[in-house]
């Protein structure tokens, strides 16, 4: 307990140690204060130059002389439309508390403010000037149809002097836009822009107690067309950044969502129009009987008219070897004699079978399978290994090329040899006819 108790006392004795060698803060005067207010109240500082004059604004008066002598240490600054003042040392003079500008130009339009920094932290205005420029004065460009949004620069003269209200005039004429309260910060707005809005407006701010005014802005409104959708866009999206990436990744991934949903649905669809297509192409090839073979051994088959519907390569292995017309031709009476041999076996079968199975029957009867016994089993000898002599097609519609793009018909039959003679080598006949074989 004693411990702590000592250290209490001993926490008292380190803070007044610390603050030993600080100074009491010094206030001003009522008196003072009430004197700086009552040279705002009787002085008045409104200055119309023309373009490249000199103007001259007095900060020092009775009542910031007694301030300094009562804070040694005060300084003062300047400030424009409530902001810093960006001194130009080129035409911009500071001197014993005035400020002197040379070279006037439109850019210097404006309401001035001369404060006194008499501590660290404290600020007192103690004199205002305004300034118009007669000149020529950059456009403010508006489109038709947007707002006008003009800044009267008042704000000050508002909490110096409560009462003030601004007004605007527009190429002379007061406007609307009047007895508005000086203090109020925001910007006056001008809805609808129209071409009779275009020209000169100026702001001015009157004390209605002392009758005293000040012109404190002034603009030259140009009006232009409206503004195109594109143009809207733009705008848009320089004011709304965010937002407008948002947009843009949020349509992007609709369309994309959009696009893959179609590209689905085509390639179904593609896959449909296929199948009728193939469908269709073989309805064409069993009622076309025509066909040729290209330059790369394809097996080309065309419709009735002659155009080319399919080409496939040839799953017979003999197809696939074949190099002149003779081979082909030879290879497919090949193939058509192995299908009638086997034809004629299953009959000779199903004649025996029947054979078997009619036992006993009339003689009449019996004569008539014997010959056709005879008959197939002559046919049965036939073997595939012998030597094809000849074979002629017997069809009623016989389909040639003549040329590269000449199709002809004619009713015939053809033999080898003819075959060569009048087809031409890379277009032999593919037909659908019946073969007549004969062997060595």
């Amino acid at each position: 307990m004693l411990i702590s108790i000592q250290g209490k006392n001993m926490w008292k004795y380190v803070k007044k140690y610390k603050n030993r060698n600080k100074k009491k803060k010094m206030k001003m005067p009522n008196t003072m204060y009430n004197s700086i207010k009552e040279s705002l109240n009787t002085t008045h500082h409104a200055f119309i130059k023309e373009a490249g004059m000199g103007v001259e604004f007095e900060c020092e008066t009775i009542a910031t002389r007694s301030v300094f002598r009562m804070f040694p240490r005060g300084t003062y600054r300047w400030t424009l439309n409530d902001g810093p003042l960006t001194m130009e040392p080129e035409r911009m003079v500071f001197r014993m508390g005035d400020l002197v500008i040379q070279g006037l130009r439109t850019t210097d339009t404006g309401l001035y403010s001369c404060r006194l920094h008499y501590t660290e932290r404290e600020i007192i205005t103690v004199a205002v000037f305004s300034l118009y420029v007669k000149g020529e004065y950059d456009p403010i460009e508006v489109n038709e149809g947007r707002s006008i949004r003009l800044e009267c620069n008042a704000y000050l003269l508002g909490i110096l002097y409560p009462a003030a209200a601004k007004e605007w005039y527009h190429n002379g004429d007061k406007t609307s836009l009047q007895d508005i309260p000086a203090r109020n910060k925001h910007r006056d707005v001008i809805e609808d822009a129209s071409p009779k809005r275009e020209g000169n407006w100026t702001c001015v701010v009157y004390n209605p107690y002392t009758k005293k005014s000040w012109t404190t802005a002034f603009y030259y409104v140009k009006i232009l067309p409206p503004l195109t959708v594109f143009e809207l866009i733009l705008e848009y999206v320089r004011n709304n950044v965010k937002n407008s990436i948002l947009i843009m990744v949020g349509f992007f991934s609709v369309v994309m969502v959009i696009s893959s949903i179609f590209i689905d649905m085509v390639d179904k669809k593609k896959k449909q129009q296929d199948k009728i297509a193939s469908k269709i192409q073989y309805k064409l090839l069993e009622d076309s009987g025509c066909g040729f073979y290209d330059n790369e051994d394809n097996l080309c088959y065309t419709d009735k008219d002659g155009k080319v519907v399919v080409c496939e390569k040839p799953e017979d292995e003999n197809e696939k070897g074949a190099t002149s017309l003779a081979d082909k031709v030879k290879n497919a009476g090949k193939a058509a004699l192995e299908k009638t041999k086997n034809l004629i076996e299953g009959s000779e079968a199903g004649s025996n079978t029947s054979k078997n199975l009619k036992e006993g029957s009339e003689a009449g009867s019996n004569s008539k399978s014997s010959t056709g016994d005879d008959e197939n089993k002559n046919a049965a000898d036939v073997s595939t290994t012998q030597t094809l002599d000849s074979f002629s097609y017997e069809d009623d519609t016989i389909c040639s090329y003549t040329g590269d793009d000449t199709v002809s018909f004619h009713d015939d039959s053809l033999s080898e040899s003819s075959c060569e003679e009048s087809f031409c080598e890379r277009r032999p006949l593919l037909s659908l006819p019946k073969y007549h074989v004969t062997f060595r």
